[in-house]
């Protein structure tokens, strides 16, 4: 598309408003991980 890739920081989100684990199924037995990190990406336009 035209961007070059400059830099990507992948960082920790440590006060998180959602819980860590929830239950996508609505079953309390299977859970899953939601989301701990984001990731920033810093692009050029070429």
């Amino acid at each position: 598309m035209g961007f070059e890739d400059i830099k990507t920081i992948i960082r920790e989100i440590p006060n998180k408003r959602i819980p860590t684990k929830n239950s996508p199924s609505n079953l309390t037995e299977i859970t899953d991980k939601t989301m701990n990190y984001e990731y920033i990406v810093i692009l050029k336009k070429e």
